[in-house]
């Protein structure tokens, strides 16, 4: 078994990944555009519905191509642990579980702003500013930023968890789409953010795409990021969802 130090596009979760390497890997089907269509004003924190007791549990898919292939898959529970109120919101701390058991915890806030994660790696490494992956009011094309320090993003060294790096994200609202799911197909808010940092001398980029379901919140996250010849990737889908 070996230990993964996650960050998507401010996605910053610990994947404990489990033995299952080799083969298998399947990439996600291709989203296709089904309507044009803006969440009304008001609506919008219903794309990462924080309750206590609420959570998420996702199929996760990591590669590294390059001079040594590697794959491998797990699941991943997400469980909102507590929540404070802040001005214009809410913020959550939420639990990373592996077969049933703690492993990581994230900080996220909800605001008349946004949907921004607060820290990860525990909870203990910050993002400065919050890094925002959904800007409020939601509008398709709408395009946003994020410069400053926050945790290492993708890596395949579990040495280089926690690391924080300086960041320059560029983000734009695609719309909303028909992406698969372990629920089936959903029609959900697609983001897509480029990330370019440097990290131990080596230049990396990496594109995230993000899908938001009313409701639901995260139902799939896609992330390739490519550095020093080498591309690592990784994917999130949703398999069950549980309200409280």
């Amino acid at each position: 078994m070996r230990t993964f130090a996650i960050i998507g596009a401010g996605l910053s979760l610990l994947v404990v990944t489990g033995c299952n390497q080799g083969g298998g890997y399947v990439p996600p089907k291709e989203s296709t555009v089904v309507k044009k269509v803006d969440l009304q004003p008001g609506q919008e924190k219903s794309l990462w519905p924080m309750k206590v007791g609420t959570q998420w549990t996702y199929e996760t898919n990591d590669t590294i191509s390059g001079p040594q292939n590697r794959s491998s898959s797990n699941e991943i529970t997400l469980k909102v642990a507590n929540l404070t109120e802040i001005p214009g919101g809410m913020r959550a701390n939420v639990d990373v579980l592996v077969k049933d058991k703690v492993e990581d915890k994230n900080i996220w806030q909800i605001t008349t702003e946004g949907i921004s994660q607060v820290a990860g790696s525990g909870g203990t490494s910050t993002y400065e500013p919050p890094f925002k992956l959904v800007p409020f009011p939601v509008k398709e094309g709408d395009t946003f930023s994020f410069t400053g320090m926050g945790p290492a993003p993708l890596y395949a060294n579990a040495s280089s968890r926690g690391t924080k790096l300086q960041q320059r994200v560029n983000g734009k609202v695609l719309g909303f789409m028909e992406v698969d799911t372990g629920m089936g197909p959903m029609r959900a808010l697609a983001v897509e953010q480029t990330n370019a940092y440097t990290h131990q001398g080596t230049d990396f980029t990496s594109r995230t795409t993000s899908w938001w379901v009313p409701t639901v919140g995260l139902v799939r996250f896609v992330q390739e990021a490519t550095g020093g010849g080498v591309t690592y990737r990784q994917t999130l889908r949703l398999k069950s969802h549980t309200a409280k």
